[in-house]
């Protein structure tokens, strides 16, 4: 700021990359509190660490950013000395805490009942939230009756290599029941729910393609001769 002075508020990308800094700050500020007042739960410790590791990486790559870009060289490299005395040292969470976080959420957890508490879980069409929910409870159950067709088709006992054809060829050969075969296929079928996006062949694009440009040819006005043109016009 001393360096600088009010040309900070001109030079956008840096006063954004302090902005960030504070935020980022802030909200790890925010995790540990809210860490706290859950009663410092065991449990919770993996999703902890990874926002915090997260969150500082973060704040650490803006102060980096900030002083390759800082106009003062000088200063600049007296503030990473003060900042980075021992050069960047945090960095992003590891795949092995990002896969126990991904565990402790997509299971029946008291975290992830910790996590959700608050929010609007029923299950109805009209929320994708209570879908996923029922979605993720019912994937415990599934997942067992898709190991018995998975380790079926290993030892040789099933022969399609497709997986919807495996589930039916399981069924024939009495690996799992009608039943489970509608478990599984029921299951398929909300996640398919789930992950689908709205669908438009191409003939219906084209046709509304066309159908737009129309409408603006339509519209276009024809350009009236100016009052010079007609002047001339009259003169010849």
């Amino acid at each position: 700021m001393l360096t600088i002075g009010g040309d900070l508020k001109r030079k956008e990308l840096l006063s954004a990359r302090l902005g960030d800094i504070l935020s980022y700050l802030y909200l790890t500020s925010m995790v540990l509190k809210h860490y706290q007042d859950q009663g410092s739960p065991q449990d919770d410790l993996p999703i902890v660490e990874w926002s915090c590791r997260t969150l500082l990486y973060r704040a650490q790559e803006q102060f980096h950013g900030l002083l390759r870009n800082f106009p003062n060289r000088w200063f600049a490299r007296l503030l990473r000395f003060l900042i980075f005395p021992r050069g960047r040292t945090y960095f992003s969470p590891s795949d092995e805490l990002c896969q126990e976080v991904a565990e402790l959420i997509i299971n029946p957890t008291d975290t992830r009942t910790r996590l959700s508490y608050g929010i609007y879980k029923t299950i109805e069409p009209s929320n994708p939230i209570g879908l996923l929910q029922e979605a993720i409870e019912l994937a415990e159950k599934v997942e067992l009756l898709e190991r018995k067709v998975v380790e079926a088709y290993k030892v040789g006992q099933i022969d399609s290599s497709d997986a919807s054809d495996q589930i039916d060829e399981a069924e024939r050969r009495g690996i799992i029941t009608a039943e489970e075969t509608i478990q599984i296929r029921e299951f398929d079928q909300k996640i398919m729910n789930l992950i689908a996006v709205d669908d438009f062949s191409s003939e219906d694009l084209a046709r509304k393609t066309v159908r737009s440009a129309g409408k603006k040819i339509a519209k276009k006005p024809t350009k009236k001769p100016s009052a010079r043109k007609k002047r001339s016009t009259g003169k010849r």
